[in-house]
C-alpha cells in the first residue's frame, strides 16, 4: 500500500533568519544552510562534518561522498554576517562551556577567512537559549 501523506521539505530563504534580517536592513543576502549541522557536534553526535570543519565551502558537504564548491572570500566581502547556530549541538548535549569555546573558535576562523578586507564586518549571532 502506499501511503497517502508526502514529506515535502521546502527551503525558502525568505522566510530564514538571514531573509528576515537582510529585508530589515534592505541588504542583500547569501544563505548557506544545511540541516543538522553544528559547530561542535551535529545533531546526530558526529563532528566529521560539522560546520566548523566545512568553513569556506559554498555548498556544504552532506554525505562524506559529497564534494562541494569553495567559497571564495575574495569575491564578496559583507557589512554582516548573520549565524543562527547552536540548536543541533544542544541536541548533541555539547556543554555551554564547549559551545562558547566553539563558537569563538569558528567566528575566529571566518573572520581570518576574509583577512583585511573583512575588519570591518559585523557578526550578528543568533541562538536559542
Amino acid at each position: 500500500m502506499v501511503s497517502p501523506f508526502v514529506c515535502v521539505f521546502v527551503f525558502v530563504s525568505d522566510y530564514s533568519y538571514a531573509g528576515i534580517v537582510s529585508r530589515a536592513f534592505d541588504a542583500d543576502a547569501n544563505v548557506i544552510a544545511s540541516s543538522g549541522k553544528g559547530i561542535v557536534k551535529n545533531g546526530d553526535g558526529s563532528t566529521e562534518t560539522t560546520i566548523t570543519n566545512q568553513i569556506g565551502l559554498a555548498d556544504l558537504k552532506i554525505r562524506k561522498t559529497d564534494a562541494p564548491s569553495a567559497w571564495n572570500f575574495n569575491d564578496y566581502t559583507p557589512n554582516a554576517v548573520v549565524i543562527f547556530l547552536g540548536t543541533n549541538d544542544k541536541s548533541a548535549n555539547v556543554s555551554d562551556n564547549d559551545f562558547a569555546k566553539g563558537y569563538s573558535d569558528f567566528i575566529s576562523k571566518l573572520a581570518e577567512k576574509y583577512g583585511t578586507s573583512g575588519e570591518n564586518i559585523k557578526y550578528i549571532l543568533i541562538t536559542k537559549p
